[in-house]
């Protein structure tokens, strides 16, 4: 289960980085920053996960780019 969280930690971590990069799409990013930090992910994954934490309140969209919300905050801080 430990891993699980940790993996849900980094996803935020990499879905609110990538509203700072305004010249890739925010797949990419996503994929790259989870590379960096050793998972191996398949890029057709990434959507449905971002739909997921936006549809349980920890990141919402805003200008087309993912945003942590105040809960998305609370959960990588804890």
């Amino acid at each position: 289960m430990g891993e699980k969280i940790r993996f849900a930690k980094d996803f935020l971590r990499a879905a609110a980085n990538s509203g700072l990069f305004s010249n890739q799409a925010p797949v990419e990013v996503i994929e790259k920053e989870l590379r960096r930090r050793g998972y191996e992910v398949n890029p057709t994954v990434i959507l449905p996960l971002l739909d997921r934490m936006a549809a349980a309140g920890f990141i919402h969209e805003i200008d087309g780019k993912p945003r942590l919300t105040e809960r998305g905050k609370l959960a990588i801080n804890s």
